[in-house]
């Protein structure tokens, strides 16, 4: 019995171990998208919210805004 047991702890340490591994990546990979609120320039306070790559330049896409029912141009501003 006494082995059982220390082959269950070194899985366990194993698993954490990979845990660990696994969560640093995730952050890494993380810090280079962003979320960026795409406001309506309408006016209305209705925003869509994406993904992009930190080192691209501010969005400016043209979207439907249900509040007006038009396409309008919605303006990237970081989320807080």
């Amino acid at each position: 019995m006494q082995c059982a047991s220390n082959r269950e702890d070194a899985t366990l340490t194993f698993g954490a171990r990979e845990l660990n591994e696994n969560s640093s990546y995730g952050q890494r990979k993380s810090k280079r998208m962003i979320v960026a609120r795409l406001v309506s320039a309408a006016g209305t306070g209705f925003f869509y919210t994406v993904r992009k790559p930190r080192l691209k330049e501010r969005m400016t896409l043209r979207k439907y805004d249900p509040v007006v029912r038009q396409h309008v141009l919605f303006v990237e501003q970081k989320k807080k």
